[in-house]
């Protein structure tokens, strides 16, 4: 099993790390309105975006050229993971928060930073390493 990171970008804020192998971001566009989820899988320390989809097109979110309509989302898997070392989120005034979710649980991605819900410094993910167990001595 893999660690998640979550953790606010530029400050002094434990970082807290979750089990799991992949994770979902969901949210609504800011002009749209409308659901963009993308789903990643946890490879060694990077972070490979495995899916993506949208509801709808228009205002820089045009499916993707090999997207398929299923369940009335335009979703796109690539033929190669697209692999970035960390994400880092921002807020935007214009959309409700975003979402992460790990198995069939989805938070607003803040609630998973104790005590920093109301913050406003850009949220940062990235991959962790698995602390030696006593095991491995």
């Amino acid at each position: 099993m893999s660690l998640l990171c979550i953790g606010l970008l530029a400050a002094a804020v434990e970082i807290q790390c979750v089990e799991t192998d992949d994770f979902t971001l969901r949210w609504q566009h800011s002009v749209e309105h409308s659901g963009w989820y993308e789903e990643y899988q946890l490879s060694g320390q990077q972070l490979q975006l495995v899916e993506s989809a949208v509801q709808q097109s228009g205002a820089g979110m045009e499916p993707a050229p090999d997207a398929r309509l299923i369940d009335g989302w335009w979703v796109s898997r690539p033929a190669t993971p697209l692999s970035v070392p960390e994400l880092v989120l921002p807020d935007s005034a214009f959309t409700g928060p975003m979402h992460l979710c790990l198995q069939e649980t989805c938070q607003p991605l803040r609630s998973w930073l104790t005590g920093h819900e109301n913050s406003t410094a850009p949220v940062r993910l990235f991959a962790g390493e698995q602390p030696l167990s006593q095991d491995d001595h």
